[in-house]
């Protein structure tokens, strides 16, 4: 038999075999959560934190992924501001809600 697909039509579906290929070719590629630990080693590991070894880097991201997952989890997270650029104005009132001006963010400073 040539054709896979027919092949595969042919296996009962409690083959060990089927169950392992259902399972593995079901999982959807994503690279989200790839970029979002690579976003977290990079806040990890800065100009000042350069000579840090490969195995305290995973681990220090390991802890703080962790964190975030169970803040999450727990609703504890904190919540993030969303930053709006241009003039853009709030509507209502009581709804500026840490919205920040262009010249905020420019003068922001981080310590």
């Amino acid at each position: 038999m040539t054709d896979p697909i027919k092949m595969w039509q042919l296996l009962p579906t409690e083959n060990p075999l089927v169950k392992l290929s259902i399972r593995l070719l079901s999982f959807v590629p994503s690279s989200a959560s790839i970029e979002r630990i690579f976003s977290l080693m990079g806040d990890t590991k800065t100009k000042k934190r350069n000579k840090m070894k490969t195995k305290k880097l995973q681990d220090i991201t390991y802890v703080k992924s962790d964190l975030r997952r169970r803040q999450a989890k727990n609703g504890t997270a904190r919540r993030r501001l969303k930053r709006h650029f241009g003039n853009v104005e709030p509507k209502g009132k009581g709804t500026h809600r840490g919205r920040m001006k262009d010249e905020e963010i420019i003068n922001y400073k981080i310590y």
